[in-house]
């Protein structure tokens, strides 16, 4: 028999309680047992629940991990490639099929051949020369290489052995020395619109700011982006997932609808590229 402790008029009260309703209850440490058979069977049945959930959890995981995969195969046609992508379609299919009791044997060989697949386009994205990217913004295709490749070697320049050729040279120069607060005032002043760096090129100091600090200019960028449009290009690499995240909330709430998204897809994750993808099949239907 299984009893649960309760409280009645102040005092503690033993009541039986059934073996399913135990399951469930959330203080198992008030649960008694009369016999230590019992309380054995009982607790052995916990733990294959709790590795039941930690198996769903794992399997949820290798889906998402399947999902940000399948974005780098997005308009390849290379038969070799899509073969790979063939195969990470099979195993989420296999997946979906499992029962929770065939998962401990599953997923492991799952994971593992996932982890294989990654390799392979990790591979070929070592392929890929960055430089060379092309992202179209307001029709126009702008060369993420020339945008922010060399702004660590063009700060260093500034700091070391280049002749200083303005005051914007010489602040180039202070940044990799300045602490995060000052940074911060330096940004909270171009947000501003501070006259004294109106002529800033705001791309070299993105490598210098904090997580929060490109958020913020993202944003700026974003309210005002016929006046930065290849700063709102080249500081996506700099910007967190969440900011982006946020911002496809507002895009397909009908917020900043002219902004070139397209711009933006490299930078998003999986499930925000769905969203945006989404809305703009809405949108063209609506008009249909």
């Amino acid at each position: 028999m299984i009893l649960k402790k309760t409280i009645i008029d102040g005092k503690e009260i033993y009541e039986p309680i059934n073996y399913e309703e135990a399951l469930e209850y959330q203080n198992k440490d008030e649960l008694v047992f009369t016999s230590d058979d019992e309380k054995e069977e009982f607790e052995e049945k916990i733990e294959e629940q709790e590795a039941k959930v930690e198996l769903e959890i794992k399997k949820e995981e290798l889906y998402s991990k399947i999902d940000e995969m399948m974005c780098w195969f997005d308009g390849i046609e290379d038969h070799d490639k899509l073969s790979l992508k063939d195969r990470l379609e099979e195993i989420k299919n296999e997946l979906e099929e499992l029962s929770v009791d065939d998962l401990d044997d599953r997923l492991d060989a799952v994971e593992d051949e996932l982890d294989e697949i990654e390799d392979d386009i990790n591979n070929e994205l070592d392929k890929i020369d960055s430089s060379d990217i092309k992202i179209k913004v307001k029709g126009k295709n702008v060369k993420l290489g020339q945008d922010y490749g060399d702004v660590f070697t063009k700060a260093f320049e500034y700091a070391f052995g280049k002749k200083k050729n303005s005051k914007d040279d010489e602040l180039l120069a202070a940044l990799p020395f300045m602490n995060k607060e000052d940074i911060h005032e330096l940004v909270t002043e171009i947000i501003n619109d501070s006259e004294q760096y109106k002529s800033l090129n705001l791309v070299e100091i993105f490598p210098f700011l904090s997580v929060n600090d490109c958020d913020a200019l993202f944003m700026k960028f974003i309210m005002d982006d016929n006046k930065y449009t290849t700063s709102l290009v080249a500081i996506l690499p700099f910007v967190s997932a969440s900011c982006l995240s946020r911002f496809v909330d507002e895009y397909v709430n009908g917020e900043y609808q002219n902004i070139e998204i397209s711009a933006l897809y490299p930078f998003l994750n999986s499930k925000d590229v769905k969203r945006v993808f989404n809305y703009i099949l809405s949108k063209r239907n609506n008009i249909e």
